[in-house]
């Protein structure tokens, strides 16, 4: 059986149900499956910009999900990036919503200080569900520890976003690695971060 024709053919009749405004909230929490996101971003059109914006509008918890998994491409967009912050500012609505919206919105620099106090903070409140959808994301648990040192210890990656990745450090199952990772990162010129830091640490 071959994976790339399945999904590609799926891919291609969820952007028509896209297109159509038919899409489904119970087929909409179905499709969050890897790799159906990844050929359904792949496939989508500049004019698809259009319908994106209006699914972050959504009404339904699993259409605004889906739209944030899938709006990755239109990132630069002002209309799709406006819809996201609206999203957190006005209808956070489920937490299904709300982890997406925090990814979404950390890929923007501009993002203040004062709301990546509120990510946190919904963060924290939310701790049991954010830890079980954080592991959920990767194939295998042991993949979290790696997956965020590396970005953490890449002098390359944008420093406003490292410290999602103390949170997903404190999500590994692999406690004692996490514990010694999270106590050797060095955060003495981040105020914030330190206090991510230490945070993580306590919860594990």
């Amino acid at each position: 059986m071959d994976e790339k024709i399945i999904f590609s053919y799926l891919a291609e009749k969820v952007i028509e149900d896209i297109r159509k405004g038919t899409l489904k909230p119970e087929i909409a929490l179905a499709l969050r499956i890897y790799p159906l996101n990844d050929y359904i971003r792949q496939i989508l059109a500049k004019d698809d910009v259009e319908h994106i914006t209006k699914l972050l509008k959504d009404k339904n918890d699993e259409i605004k999900a889906f739209a944030l998994m899938i709006s990755r491409p239109f990132q630069k967009n002002e209309s799709v990036k406006q819809a996201i912050s609206d999203l957190w500012k006005k209808d956070k609505g489920s937490f299904l919503v709300g982890f997406d919206t925090i990814y979404r919105l950390l890929e923007y620099e501009d993002i203040t200080s004062e709301r990546r106090v509120e990510f946190f903070d919904y963060i924290k409140e939310h701790w049991a569900e954010w830890k079980e959808k954080l592991i959920s994301c990767y194939p295998e648990p042991s993949r979290i520890i790696p997956g965020a040192k590396s970005r953490i210890e890449n002098a390359d990656f944008p420093e406003w976003k490292k410290w999602i990745y103390l949170v997903e450090v404190a999500c590994s199952p692999d406690v004692d690695n996490a514990r010694d990772l999270l106590a050797a990162i060095d955060t003495v010129n981040s105020d914030f971060r330190t206090k991510v830091k230490k945070w993580a640490i306590s919860v594990l």
